[in-house]
């Protein structure tokens, strides 16, 4: 039986300051992206706004960290998540929901800006394994001892090429 899941792309900018917050167990990052829709009306050629849709993002662990250090309000971002309902209980009794993206990956939108990647060094082997569960990666460590695979790559791709990798 498969499990289904209402896994979804959004493109929009950061609508709000994002709030990072510890919890006992992880850490959790709140913002809401904001996605506008628009089309060219052809009697006047002119883009037209017809409709914005609003969405509460939330990122855990070290996506939320990253995220947090890496974006500000009105940045254009590209966020994957599965779409949750979350609910709560209002002082009255009344039972309230409302549609969450829990991100899976979060990224800036380089339609409209660049960026520069820095990477975050990890304390242990441990912790390494934790932050990178949330995101279905598998480690894979080498030794010291094992050859640097990149020296079979093209002469030409200077990905990372300062990176000590």
């Amino acid at each position: 039986m498969a499990i289904q899941q209402a896994t979804v792309t959004i493109t929009g900018f950061v609508a709000n300051d994002p709030i990072l917050t510890e919890t006992p167990n992880f850490t959790v990052l709140n913002f809401r992206i904001g996605s506008s829709r628009s089309r060219l009306d052809m009697s006047t050629g002119e883009w037209k706004d017809v409709g914005s849709c609003w969405i509460p993002v939330k990122a855990f662990r070290a996506l939320a960290v990253n995220t947090h250090k890496s974006i500000r309000r009105g940045d254009k971002l590209i966020v994957l998540g599965t779409l949750t309902t979350e609910q709560w209980k209002t002082e009255q009794g009344e039972t309230r929901s409302r549609m969450v993206l829990e991100a899976s990956n979060i990224g800036h939108d380089f339609n409209y800006a660049t960026t520069t990647l820095t990477k975050v060094p990890r304390t242990s082997q441990e912790n390494k394994a934790e932050n990178v569960a949330a995101q279905g990666v598998t480690l894979q460590t080498r030794s010291e001892e094992e050859p640097n695979q990149r020296q079979n790559m093209p002469a030409d791709d200077d990905f990372e090429s300062n990176s000590g990798i």
